[in-house]
């Protein structure tokens, strides 16, 4: 998988679990595409998960 794909770089915490402990989603892109920007987005209570936005050039 790593041959192929690439990912997000993030590391801000998207998630608390219930043990205490932050967690961390992501998300995995083809390389060959150009990841222009990204960022966590506090949903404001519609998720237990903040979102991940991001944008590429294809």
């Amino acid at each position: 998988m790593s041959q192929k794909l690439k990912k997000l770089p993030n590391t801000e915490d998207t998630w608390f679990s219930k043990l205490g402990q932050g967690c961390i989603d992501t998300m995995f892109y083809s390389d060959k595409v150009e990841l222009l920007t990204y960022k966590t987005i506090d949903v404001e209570n519609r998720s237990d998960h903040k979102a991940i936005y991001a944008e590429f050039n294809i």
